[in-house]
């Protein structure tokens, strides 16, 4: 009789773990079965599949031939598109090498062993499968391509099997890392497991970004965002902003993790939530709040030992050494880098790839000779005797297809139907043929424009993580003293505090935060508070701005700036329209910067409208998050490319003032001058940047300089300067004693005047003033 153990009396969760220790070994080599299978599966960027071959390779020995049949199972089962044989062979021949070694200690000494093994096998599988089709340099290239992420994903496989088995309560950071990207694998090989357009993979990748941004703080959540975004991406072109969500959501996230779970949670949903508006459809912004909904859930019911199993990346501020912030900075700064390259070295490949892979009209006859004149007798006749003729006749078709499209027989010139005894079969060979092509050329074209925002991406992501890391450095220290000090004082109003952080900035400025009980609100004085407050620690403070975030009332102070600005706008659409084409935002960060944004989009009307709300609107929230200028401009050029499948452009005019220092920062993509008046003499400040939105790569052209009291900047769109800039810096110099109010509108009045009849374009003007603060 059959050995067999019972539990009673056990809750149902204690049993199935006793159940599923009693039954390890074959769980453990299920699971090593269906992992073969399943990431043999997972094809991104349209068949790329080395990741069952990469954990073959990586599995304990004892696991090994679970993988080994689960991966060659799920590559003759899911085959990638052209290249099922490839892959086959490579895992057969991990198989066999594997085989061979695992008899000697080699394989257990040399920790690089599962990359080289992956990688070689599947650099032999993608050569000799290139040689087998004719030795194409584009898929002898993509073989050492696809080789080299297989040695890197059998890597991080196996260290992360030396991890997990090692029982520890905890990981350090360096093992978190390969954690990292080992949860991103695993998510992209479950991304093709779907049910109702919900992928399994995002899913997945979703809980794992606020698992870690709970975990781990905004650091740790920002950098899986943007490894779950780039796993999005690569999964498809319609989720690519993902890449904006869940990095958004890691980060912001991260900053509520304090509050607990929940309020984690919550912070999560709403971000995502708010950045799946930019989706290209209804039904794709429903997926995404569905799939991040379950992954909330998911964190939710974790136990806490997997919580605690990523906890170390969560560090209390005020026990961090000098060399723990260096050393921070220097990993952050080296992630940077590498995004960088891998951004320069993507669109290095891609060029040189282009160029050597390119279709042309020449393969249609081509084609078309080699199908329809192979066994025709007369082709000695045409492709020899009377080639000359023959390809006259060939170019004339050729222009009749870039004309209509299509080509009749009875369209083919006197020389060659005369000749040819199919002539119906070689029209319709050339029409189809000409459709391929046309067909490839569009596709080429999508895919390069989709690779261009990725590259864009890699820019602009370590543009994030630098500014991110000189964020972080600039935050000195955190002082417990004054802390204790603005807990006394809220106490004593009645607010019930909860955290509360001061944080000092190298300039010994004061960034306070604290959690107050939302019941409170009502009754709360700001101005009283703020006098209080100030009097006690020693500082003038500016009034407390109020967040509340699920269910959670939260105050911040900010010392009070040496300047403040008065600003005034004015618009005027086009005679005859009731939408602007133009659209402006103004905010001031926590860090004591004025900021104003003005986009111009392509044109006048609904379609301008949108892409020029869309560019301030992200650029709003991206500085106000903390983004710099540099690296909002790259997502938000991305997010224009994907926006749709049309044609679409803004300008992006940004000027960010220093309200400590006065330090004036500009920035144009595209955009009309900015003008300046200083001393009572007005100048402006020009660039031949190209607008966001029409082409990958774009960038700000920067110029700085300082303003002082009573100085005035003034921001337009092209509507304003259309019939020159000259007649602006006077009307500035007359102008000096208006406010910055009647100063917009007499210019934005004067411009209209000033245009032409049948060319009327939208206007804005936007003018500050810097005064000293009282």
């Amino acid at each position: 009789m059959q050995n067999r153990t019972d539990y009673a009396g056990l809750p149902i969760r204690d049993r199935l773990r006793q159940t599923a220790g009693q039954y390890r070994r074959a769980l453990e080599m299920a699971a090593a079965a269906a992992g073969g299978a399943v990431f043999a599966g997972a094809h991104i960027l349209g068949g790329i599949a080395p990741f069952g071959v990469a954990l073959a390779a990586a599995v304990p020995e004892g696991l090994f031939l679970p993988a080994l049949f689960g991966a060659l199972f799920g590559y003759l089962w899911f085959p990638a598109p052209g290249s099922a044989m490839e892959y086959a062979a490579a895992i057969l021949l991990l198989g066999g090498v594997r085989w061979t070694l695992s008899s000697g200690s080699l394989w257990k000494r040399i920790p690089q062993a599962p990359a080289v093994l992956a990688g070689g096998c599947m650099l032999v599988g993608g050569v000799a499968a290139a040689f087998a089709l004719g030795g194409d340099p584009y898929r002898l290239l993509m073989a050492v391509a696809v080789s080299m992420l297989a040695a890197g994903s059998a890597w991080f496989f196996a260290r992360s099997f030396v991890i997990l088995r090692s029982r520890v309560a905890s990981a350090y950071q360096e093992e978190l890392g390969c954690l990292y990207v080992t949860f991103l694998l695993i998510a992209a090989g479950l991304g093709q497991v779907t049910a109702a357009g919900i992928s399994a993979g995002r899913v997945l990748a979703s809980a794992g970004v606020l698992l870690f941004a709970f975990a781990g703080g905004p650091a740790a959540g920002a950098v899986l965002g943007v490894g779950a975004g780039l796993v999005a991406l690569a999964l498809g072109k319609d989720t690519a902003f993902l890449m904006g969500s869940y990095a958004a959501g890691g980060l912001l996230a991260g900053t509520a993790n304090r509050f607990g779970r929940i309020p984690t949670a919550l912070c999560y949903l709403g971000v995502t939530a708010l950045v799946s508006v930019t989706s290209p459809s209804s039904r794709m912004m429903q997926i995404a709040l569905a799939e991040n909904l379950l992954a909330c859930l998911i964190v939710l019911v974790l136990p806490g030992k997997a919580v605690r199993f990523v906890q170390p990346a969560r560090e209390n501020a005020a026990g961090e050494t000098s060399a723990e912030r260096m050393a921070l900075r220097m990993q952050m700064e080296r992630f940077a880098q590498a995004l960088r390259e891998i951004g320069d070295t993507t669109r290095e490949v891609s060029r040189k790839l282009g160029s050597m892979h390119l279709c042309s009209v020449e393969d249609v006859w081509q084609q078309t000779m080699d199908t329809v004149c192979r066994k025709c007798p007369r082709r000695y006749r045409c492709w020899q005797s009377e080639f000359d003729q023959t390809m006259d006749a060939v170019n004339n078709c050729m222009l009749i297809l870039r004309r209509d499209g299509q080509l009749e027989s009875g369209q083919i010139p006197e020389t060659l139907r005369s000749v040819c005894r199919a002539p119906d079969e070689l029209a319709a060979a050339l029409t189809a043929g000409y459709a391929r092509y046309q067909a490839e050329l569009g596709s080429r074209r999508k895919v390069s424009q989709i690779r261009g925002v990725v590259t864009d991406q890699f820019e602009g992501l370590a543009m994030l993580v630098e500014e991110l890391s000189g964020r972080w450095e600039n935050f000195c220290r955190r002082d417990a003293k004054l802390e204790e000090k603005a807990r006394s004082c809220l106490t004593a109003q009645g607010l019930d505090p909860g955290e509360i952080c001061c944080n000092l900035d190298r300039e010994n400025r004061l960034l306070m935060e604290c959690e107050i009980n939302p019941l409170k609100l009502p009754r709360l004085d700001k101005t009283a508070l703020a006098l209080e407050m100030g009097e006690l620690l020693g500082r003038d403070l500016e009034l407390p701005q109020v967040r509340t975030v699920g269910g959670h009332a939260y105050l911040s102070w900010q010392e009070r700036a040496v300047y403040t600005v008065d600003w005034g706008s004015s618009q005027l659409t086009e005679t005859g329209s009731r939408i602007t084409g133009d659209a402006y935002r103004s905010l001031t960060t926590d860090t004591g910067r004025f900021v104003l944004i003005l986009s111009d989009g392509m044109g006048t009307g609904g379609n301008a409208a949108v892409d020029s709300a869309m560019t301030s609107d992200l650029l709003r929230r991206l500085l106000e998050a903390g983004v710099g200028c540099d690296a909002a401009l790259k997502i938000v050029n991305s997010a224009l490319l994907l926006k749709s499948g049309e044609e679409t452009l803004a300008t992006a005019d940004v000027a960010a003032v220093d309200l400590f220092t006065g330090r004036a920062e500009f920035y144009k993509a595209g955009a009309a001058p900015t003008f300046l008046v200083k001393n009572g003499r007005a100048g402006y400040v020009q660039s031949d940047s190209l607008p966001a939105g029409i082409l990958e790569g774009a960038a700000f052209e920067k110029s700085s300089l300082t303003l002082r009291e009573g100085d005035r900047l003034v921001l337009v769109s092209d509507g304003v300067t259309a019939t020159g800039a000259d007649w602006v810096k006077s009307q500035l110099e007359a102008g000096a004693e208006l406010s910055a109010q009647q100063l917009a509108e007499d210019l934005a009045r004067t411009a209209r005047e000033r245009q032409q009849p049948g060319r009327e374009d939208d206007i804005t003007v936007l003018v500050a003033d810097l005064f000293r603060a009282d």
